[in-house]
């Protein structure tokens, strides 16, 4: 509406920069074509697990006290247990810590470990009460899914021992 509401925009090819009164913002452009993220998701899977999320993650944020002195925050996730999803963290200062999550599993399942913080950021977006973890072997990325939904997809890697 006036001249101290103007926003000045400086484009240089390869930058874009944007001042607003005494606020500078610069964004650099990505040059090339978007990946085909089609790809990256696993084409099926040998088991498929359904977890509750409030349950999975308060799970997790016990044993990760454990597994936060690890470099990679490495938590296993046993799904061939008899009882249900075993997850393991051990550290050589604190010892072991050991959790059991009910869940309904189809096919074998694995034995997988992950970056507990990258599992914790798949369960505080998800909006439903239950996912579905999709798994082939134990290297193999994981697809992970809110159930009855497909518009939230996140492909999880293992850790290699």
């Amino acid at each position: 509406d006036s001249k101290d509401n103007l926003i000045n925009i400086d484009y240089t090819g390869k930058k874009v920069a944007f001042t607003i009164d005494k606020i500078f913002i610069t964004v650099r452009i990505i040059d090339g074509d978007y990946p085909e993220y089609r790809r990256v998701i696993p084409p099926g899977s040998d088991s498929v697990v359904t977890a509750n999320v409030a349950g999975l993650r308060s799970a997790i944020e016990r044993v990760s006290l454990i597994a936060r002195e690890d470099s990679n925050k490495k938590i296993a996730f046993n799904f061939t247990s008899e009882y249900g999803l075993e997850l393991k963290a051990a550290s050589a200062q604190y010892g072991t810590a050991e959790e059991t999550v009910s869940i309904e599993k189809a096919g074998a399942g694995a034995n997988i470990s992950f970056n507990y913080s990258y599992m914790m950021d798949v369960l505080r977006i998800v909006d439903g009460d239950k996912i579905k973890i999709s798994m082939r072997g134990r290297f193999d990325p994981v697809d992970i899914r809110e159930i009855d939904s497909d518009e939230f997809i996140y492909v999880m890697t293992p850790l290699r021992p």
